[in-house]
């Protein structure tokens, strides 16, 4: 299941997914197509400390 964020201050969205290893894959984009950054973590809940620490305005989105 991919979960979508969108930062409250800007034009930066994210989504965080699951990858095949177990791992999960953290992928940053402004304006939803130029990608700044992406990311593998072990665990979904540091790929979302990290998340918030870099982006605190991010929130998720249905």
């Amino acid at each position: 299941m991919v979960r979508r964020f969108e930062d409250t201050s800007s034009p930066v969205v994210a989504r965080l997914r699951p990858v095949s290893s177990g791992e999960f894959r953290l992928s940053v984009f402004h304006g939803d197509c130029t990608l700044l950054c992406e990311r593998l973590f072990p665990r979904e809940s540091d790929a979302l400390a990290h998340l918030y620490r870099t982006w605190p305005c991010m929130r998720e989105v249905a």
